[in-house]
């Protein structure tokens, strides 16, 4: 209620009743480092609070995480839910559920997850990556909650007795961790001390009068790579800061953030799920390679947030914060080429995905698509895939890519969104701490692997030796020609689409059959020369589709030298879908 320094004036920053407490969360409040807070029932906690300027929201949501009593805790709840506002768009008397605006996760069943705080409901959500907000009861203590994806809000039911928060979209690369996009565990814990590393003199907590200026104040902070799942406690892999062994009991990640921010040495840090909920431990001198990844996607005991541009080395002007220096490379300009399931190109922003030449797309398709790995027709087709859109895409390398020699970057797997890192035969992979490393030390680039290279797969002569696959992360994504920075390195145009049937059409016959046609398009898969064939009747159908564009622009060698960013190749390989 009221945190008093010891050497300095008595300051009121808390109130009597919850609606005076959400007033403070709009107005200006100065903190200090060092401060006692005291709670009605006269237990005292101390606060260390770190010394930047953040919103005074966030400054009572630390000393509210202090309180211990039935008053404080209807305090706190109020500045929860001004915290939560922070982070979500309420949508008052909006009910969305499937056939009606929404759709369940893929994973869950339609149903609540139970009676549970709002702040609880808030941190399901943002456990999980798909979901874009949730349905609850307004007002109330506990609600039934619901988590939703695909919201379309026109569609949902309107002037219910529930509400809708949809999360805030925040303008930030993917790859990176977004301010207010992380778990808020619940508040009753036990009251204990918070700190953050160096106190300071005096923390100016400058308020932010809305949403957006809370968010654009959070955005300050430097970057972090979330590794979901991700191990860094063992050995090499990285040490506890010095001087901070205990885990901090932040209650949210941005506290990590800022904690971890205050001090050049930390690396990153651990933020924990589970029995370790709301704790997180400051961390330096991290090796990524020797931190160990997740076994399959059940949610782990923690998370490992990397920050970028980590202490102990000299960023190049492609990876600082910065990201002002543009690139020498050369701007290419060619077409890939995407298979998906109807209208899920425009579903999406196209980013987090891989592509491929025309060798390489038809490869995919006749051997994971049409067929059940030459072993047979496969229908209905894997993935309900019935298109392939061209894409023309203008790539260049950042200047950290430029200076190592290449115009590309290792070509990762990306699953719904989600990197993989390198993936070999067995569905081995290095995982999403390979993607960050990389990204880290040389920007967003676009990756490209060769087939003929046999690395990283596949690993065995096709009957496609000039298929290229690539991948293009959303961090490095532009609107206009790409400069070369670190979260600019390539743009993209649609350039048309032909559906899986009219290819096929195009050499009728009876060797593969599905969804009312036969066709002879796919025969003879090991051989090279019906790979041609094949290659060049895609193009021709594109050309004739669409004689204003270029039939075909040939694409830039693939020049990814494995030995110049993998010398020693340590990152340990496991299978993330197991």
């Amino acid at each position: 209620r009221r945190c008093t320094p010891s050497s300095l004036r008595p300051v009121n920053v808390g109130a009597d009743d919850g609606a005076a407490a959400a007033d403070l969360a709009t107005g200006l409040v100065t903190g200090y480092s060092g401060a006692v807070c005291r709670s009605p029932s006269g237990c005292t906690v101390r606060c260390v609070l770190p010394s930047v300027a953040v919103a005074a929201s966030m400054a009572l949501f630390l000393c509210a995480a202090s309180w211990r009593s039935s008053r404080a805790s209807a305090n706190a709840d109020q500045l929860m839910r001004s915290f939560i506002a922070a982070a979500y768009t309420r949508h008052a008397g909006v009910s969305c559920w499937p056939l009606h605006g929404a759709e369940t996760l893929e994973h869950q069943e339609e149903g609540s997850i139970g009676l549970v705080p709002l702040n609880v409901c808030r941190s399901a959500c943002e456990a999980e990556p798909a979901c874009e907000g949730f349905v609850a009861a307004p007002g109330q203590d506990v609600s039934h909650c619901w988590l939703r994806r695909r919201i379309d809000l026109p569609r949902c039911r309107h002037h219910t007795v529930w509400d809708t928060f949809l999360r805030t979209s925040i303008d930030a690369p993917a790859g990176f961790l977004g301010a207010g996009t992380e778990r808020l565990p619940p508040w009753d814990r036990p009251a204990k001390r918070l700190h953050f590393g160096a106190e300071a003199d005096v923390l100016a907590a400058q308020v932010a009068p809305s949403r957006q200026a809370l968010l654009v104040d959070l955005k300050r902070l430097p970057s972090f790579f979330k590794l979901q799942g991700y191990d860094c406690t063992g050995p090499g892999a990285s040490e506890p800061l010095r001087g901070h062994n205990a885990p901090l009991l932040s209650a949210a990640v941005d506290f990590c953030r800022l904690a971890c921010a205050q001090v050049p040495q930390c690396d990153g840090f651990i933020f924990g799920h589970k029995v370790n909920s709301g704790r997180c431990w400051l961390r330096q001198r991290v090796d990524l390679p020797r931190c160990r990844p997740p076994v399959g996607r059940k949610l782990a005991q923690w998370d490992f947030y990397f920050r970028a541009s980590p202490s102990g080395g000299s960023p190049s002007s492609a990876s600082s914060p910065s990201g002002e220096s543009k690139s020498a490379g050369v701007v290419h300009e060619f077409y890939m080429y995407r298979a998906t399931a109807e209208g899920m190109l425009s579903r999406y922003p196209l980013g987090e995905v891989n592509a491929a030449n025309v060798d390489g797309v038809l490869w995919y398709l006749m051997n994971e698509i049409v067929t059940n790995y030459s072993n047979g027709t496969r229908c209905p087709r894997r993935f309900g895939i019935s298109e392939i859109h061209r894409l023309k895409v203008r790539t260049r390398a950042t200047a950290a890519l430029h200076a190592a020699g290449m115009n590309f970057g290792p070509r990762f797997a990306y699953d719904q969104g989600k990197c993989e890192g390198r993936c070999f035969p067995g569905n081995l992979c290095t995982g999403e701490g390979d993607c960050a490393d990389v990204y880290n030390r040389y920007g967003f680039v676009v990756g490209c692997n060769n087939f003929a290279d046999h690395y990283p797969f596949p690993v065995d002569n096709t009957s496609a030796p000039h298929g290229v696959w690539y991948s293009l992360p959303i961090g490095g994504k532009c609107q206009q020609e790409p400069t070369g920075e670190k979260d600019c390195s390539w743009s993209i145009e649609d350039a048309g689409v032909v559906t899986l049937t009219e290819l096929e059409l195009t050499s009728m016959g009876k060797d593969n059959c599905c969804d009312g046609h036969c066709t002879d398009f796919w025969r003879d898969q090991w051989n090279p020369d019906m790979m041609q064939r094949r290659v060049s009747a895609m193009i021709s159908l594109f050309g004739e589709k669409y004689p204003e564009w270029p039939a075909d622009i040939r694409a830039p060698v693939c020049d990814f030298d494995r030995h110049r960013l993998y010398p020693v190749d340590s990152w340990q390989r496991r299978d993330p879908w197991r």
